[in-house]
């Protein structure tokens, strides 16, 4: 239980983390270039842990669009979009 607690403190921490860099960016440019693999699922953003939807939420809270608009990880049984 520990570690599953940890796991959620770590990623409340980490979306802060990005707000602060946000906030701070936005304040310095117009536009905010965010690269990289996020490993958030935005095909199905509630599903799992739920990070997708916070990538979302973020976007909009930020006017960012995801210019990824098809999945990125493929497999036999699963296909998700987990770049930004």
């Amino acid at each position: 239980m520990e570690h599953k607690d940890h796991q959620v403190s770590a990623q409340s921490s980490g979306r802060m983390n990005l707000l602060k860099m946000l906030d701070s960016a936005s304040c310095q440019c117009e536009d905010i270039p965010l690269l990289g693999s996020l490993n958030c699922n935005l095909l199905n953003p509630d599903a799992y842990s739920g990070d997708g939807r916070n990538l979302i939420d973020i976007c909009d809270i930020y006017n960012m669009d995801c210019l990824i608009d098809k999945p990125t990880r493929v497999s036999q049984s699963s296909q998700t979009s987990t770049s930004f």
